[in-house]
């Protein structure tokens, strides 16, 4: 389907409308720089992979799942697609509850977050941690554990009733 002029219009001003109801409920700079990089480069890849004007209405969930795929080919990382999908879901929603849009497509799943492998400790810090115990020595202290054992337990000295031996 061919692109008109007023459809490119239209989705402009949808997506304005978005960004300024953002930030009348005051959202971060941050977060408007963010939103103003992320949705512009769905659009272009909209009109790109479809030949259509993003209209809120007529993004779907295979959509969402090819843009999805689509990042992850860019060799981003899994924070930066979820970043930039979450930008698209958030105008979509937006849209839904504004009316500029019949419904609110299905939404992918999160990209897994990949774990990093532990890291072992170069020598010096095996070392450092061998230390440790040898600094802290302490003294021996035979009369303070003498007085939380009676010397009768420390030497086994108990009768079969378990009394002392005096």
């Amino acid at each position: 389907m061919k692109i008109t002029q007023d459809k490119a219009i239209a989705a402009l001003n949808t997506l304005g409308a978005y960004l300024r109801c953002l930030t009348e409920r005051g959202a971060s700079r941050h977060a408007l720089a963010g939103y103003r990089r992320d949705l512009p480069a769905f659009f272009a890849w909209f009109r790109e992979t479809t030949g259509e004007e993003p209209e809120p209405a007529g993004v779907t969930g295979v959509d969402l799942r090819e843009y999805q795929s689509f990042l992850r080919t860019r060799g981003l990382k899994p924070n930066a697609v979820n970043r930039k999908l979450k930008a698209v879901k958030s105008w979509l929603r937006w849209a839904a509850k504004e009316g500029v849009a019949p419904r609110v497509p299905e939404f992918t799943k999160d990209v897994p977050q990949a774990k990093a492998a532990p890291q072992a400790l170069e020598r010096a810090g095996v070392n450092r941690l061998l230390r440790e115990p040898e600094k802290e020595v302490r003294p021996s202290r035979p009369k303070a554990e003498a007085r939380v054992f009676p010397a009768p337990f420390l030497s086994g000295g108990r009768t079969r009733c378990g009394a002392h031996r005096n």
